[in-house]
């Protein structure tokens, strides 16, 4: 769906309209779930943009993808 595409994308380094939504719920999830060091959220969120940029996000999702296919 466009949602899915767009949220592709702005994994890609295009960042567009979904990658602040990402990087806030990466955040609070992260934060709710305390993940390790994950108390403050703005510091979850920094940490969720460097994935993004760095292109690590991108290849865990699509590492996760083929090895839930097989």
């Amino acid at each position: 769906d466009e949602e899915t595409e767009l949220g592709l994308a702005d994994l890609r380094g295009e960042n567009g309209s979904a990658y602040d939504r990402i990087v806030l719920y990466t955040g609070m999830v992260d934060h709710l779930l305390r993940c390790d060091g994950a108390e403050d959220i703005s510091i979850n969120m920094d940490r969720a943009r460097e994935a993004i940029d760095s292109g690590r996000a991108l290849d865990r999702l699509l590492n996760y993808i083929k090895i839930s296919i097989k």
